[in-house]
C-alpha cells in the first residue's frame, strides 16, 4: 500500500490528494475588484463582496523562488462530483490567466508553491513540483494564456 502510494504522488503527472476538508468547509479570504477583503466560507463560484456587491473571487498566496510572495485571485469551475477544479489565477486586476494544472509567476515563468501559511493554495498545487524548465527556455511563458477580463456586477 505504502509504495502503491508513493508512486501515485511522486509521478510527475500526479493529481493533488484529497483535502482532507473540502473548500467549501474552509475559511477563506475573499477579495473583489475594488479590493475590499473579507473571511467567509470558501466557495467554487464567486460571491458578492460585503462592502459593495460586486463578485469576489477566493484569495491564494503563492511563493516564487525569484520573485518571493504573491497574492492572486482564484477562479474555479464547479466539478459534477460537486468539488471544484482551480481555472484561472489573477496577479494584477482584470488580468485573468488560465491555468493548467500549475501556476506560474507572472514576471519570470517559473513554476510557483503555494505559500507555506495557506491552506488554500496546499490544495490547489502538486506535491514536490518537479524542477521548472524555465532556466532552460522551455515552459510556459508569463503572458500564455492572459486575458484582459474585468469580472461582473
Amino acid at each position: 500500500m505504502t509504495v502503491i502510494t508513493f508512486w501515485l504522488l511522486a509521478r510527475p503527472e500526479a493529481q493533488v490528494a484529497a483535502a482532507q476538508r473540502g473548500l467549501s468547509e474552509t475559511t477563506v479570504a475573499w477579495q473583489c475588484p475594488n479590493g475590499h477583503r473579507f473571511q467567509r466560507v470558501g466557495g467554487h463560484v464567486a460571491i458578492p463582496c460585503e462592502s459593495c456587491d460586486r463578485k469576489a473571487n477566493v484569495a491564494v498566496t503563492y511563493e516564487c523562488p525569484r520573485d518571493g510572495r504573491m497574492e492572486a485571485l482564484a477562479r474555479y469551475e464547479r466539478l459534477p462530483s460537486g468539488g471544484g477544479k482551480l481555472t484561472e489565477v489573477s496577479f494584477r486586476p482584470g488580468v485573468w490567466t488560465g491555468v493548467d494544472r500549475t501556476v506560474h509567476c507572472p514576471v519570470c515563468g517559473v513554476r510557483l508553491r503555494p505559500a507555506g501559511d495557506d491552506v488554500l493554495g496546499r490544495l490547489n498545487s502538486p506535491p514536490n513540483p518537479p524542477p521548472t524548465e524555465s532556466a532552460t527556455g522551455g515552459g510556459s511563458s508569463p503572458g500564455a494564456g492572459t486575458s484582459e477580463k474585468e469580472p461582473g456586477r
